[in-house]
């Protein structure tokens, strides 16, 4: 599985997960100290299911 943080340009801002997770609910938690607000996109791919969702970071 993979949950990748998209900016607005579609550059990487930050990788959160990259291996491979037995099936389950999982909770990831984004320390976003070094980016400003704005929108972000995230990305989760996992056995063939992959799914982009936006996101709006308040600080």
């Amino acid at each position: 599985m993979t949950l990748t943080i998209y900016n607005m340009n579609g550059q990487v801002v930050e990788r959160l997960v990259n291996q491979k997770q037995e099936p389950g609910f999982y909770s990831v938690n984004w320390d976003a100290g070094n980016v400003s607000t704005g929108v972000y996109f995230y990305r989760i791919e996992a056995d063939g299911f992959q799914q982009v969702k936006k996101m709006l970071l308040i600080k």
